[in-house]
């Protein structure tokens, strides 16, 4: 007997749709697990860039095969020491990364060789917080995966020698003799100990990712060039990032790392030029950038208050999974009526520079976490802030978690603003400001 053909209702054709629309960002994590392991391939082509060189016979930088990187004769340009600098005194530099217009770009600018790490009187803390999150919650923080482990042997000693040449009364090191076996170079770092801290690190003996990140205030990740031309977090010591964990983004490449993040635009007018960017950039030549949100607490490592308990986090709820959350609570936060006191500004100066020897990609993360109250006097602040605010849009609206403070925030900082042209302090309209300060 035949069998009438199946036929489909409109609405069927929609349920359908809906299904597999809503499944994309399920099987798009479970396709990123599945190339970490080796259980499958890219299923995009490298991206396109244009050779600097048509030598050899790779297809990616200079003749060279995506994923070989060639050793480059390049050394670090001498550092001026900061003579000036005290760890006691010293103040955080005034970084305000905000601009008058919200931009969706990479927003780079060249680094001074001498200022590849900063360092102020806010190191102690930083230091002891930074210990403290290894001890409790080890490579979940600060691990690397076996693609890095030659590049972060070198990130360790390079930074063992920019630190104790920048900040000399800081650091205090001891080098090799000149007939001991060296990797780095001639006479290179063996250890290096902070006085005033009452530490000392020993490169033969310790990790080598922990090491650096202990003499920095800043975040590290390592970034490294696959065989498929793209560039995947191998080793990271991430500490103090806030709102996104190590663990989630280990072993992941530019785009997942951006996109399980929904960095508002970066398909659209970001992931392109991220990925060029790491495949084109040279050892001579390092970049820094700055970015700055709002947050309703002040916890620097770990925003519990917006995030919930940090071992429930999930990525893709962007927040805690309450079905693991057993005997814990958790209230998502509420709009703030009181914008003096609750909110902060979190801003980051990051830095972009790869290693000559392994040509391992190194991304840098110095976070400030300061109460807006505490720059809201500062001549023109409280116009450029009001006027970012004013032009999020949507995905930047939403990302930067808007809803729970861009309603009192903003009349507040139009009334400092209209007191500040009232004294003849700031022009009404947009007045000259040297960004990022």
């Amino acid at each position: 007997m035949a069998h009438a053909p199946l036929q489909l209702s409109s609405a069927s054709y929609s349920d359908v749709f809906i299904l597999l629309v809503g499944s994309l960002p399920v099987l798009y994590v479970l396709y990123q697990g599945a190339l970490r392991f080796g259980l499958a391939k890219p299923l995009s082509a490298p991206v396109p860039v244009k050779k600097h060189s048509a030598a050899g016979e790779g297809d990616g930088i200079d003749g060279r095969k995506w994923g070989k990187w060639v050793p480059v004769d390049w050394k670090y340009p001498e550092v001026e020491p900061w003579t000036d600098f005290d760890l006691k005194k010293t103040p955080p530099l005034p970084y305000r990364g905000f601009r008058y217009q919200h931009l969706t770009t990479m927003g780079i600018r060249n680094m001074p060789w001498s200022e590849w790490f900063e360092l102020d009187n806010l190191f102690p803390v930083y230091h002891s917080t930074r210990a403290k999150r290894v001890a409790e919650r080890g490579e979940r923080v600060c691990r690397t995966l076996p693609p890095a482990r030659d590049a972060v042997r070198e990130l360790c000693l390079a930074v063992a020698e920019f630190q104790a040449a920048r900040y000399p009364q800081v650091f205090n090191i001891t080098r090799r003799g000149p007939n001991e076996q060296w990797w780095f170079g001639p006479n290179e770092i063996r250890s290096i100990a902070l006085p005033e801290l009452g530490v000392t690190y020993d490169l033969d003996k310790e990790d080598p990712l922990y090491v650096a990140g202990m003499l920095v205030q800043d975040d590290m990740a390592i970034m490294m060039e696959g065989e498929d031309s793209l560039y995947y977090m191998q080793a990271g010591f991430i500490a103090l990032a806030g709102s996104w964990r190590l663990e989630d983004k280990i072993g992941r490449d530019l785009r997942y790392i951006h996109t399980s993040g929904e960095v508002p635009e970066y398909m659209s007018k970001l992931d392109l030029s991220m990925t060029r960017f790491h495949q084109r950039i040279r050892p001579d030549k390092a970049v820094l950038r700055n970015n700055y949100t709002f947050v309703q607490c002040n916890e620097l490592a770990w925003a519990t208050f917006t995030k919930g308990p940090e071992d429930h986090f999930d990525q893709l709820l962007k927040g805690p999974n309450k079905n693991s959350l057993v005997g814990k609570t958790f209230e998502p936060p509420k709009p703030t009526t009181n914008p003096q006191r609750d909110i902060y500004i979190r801003q980051e100066r990051q830095g972009l520079r790869r290693l000559p020897i392994t040509g391992g990609v190194i991304f840098t993360v110095h976070s400030y976490l300061d109460p807006v109250a505490s720059m809201i006097e500062e001549p023109g602040v409280p116009g450029r802030l009001a006027s970012t605010l004013r032009s999020w849009k949507g995905d930047v609206y939403k990302h930067k978690n808007g809803e729970l403070y861009h309603a009192v925030l903003l009349p507040w900082l139009d009334a400092e603003h209209a007191k500040q042209v009232a004294a003849g302090v700031t022009p009404e309209d947009k007045g000259p400001f040297n960004y990022p300060y």
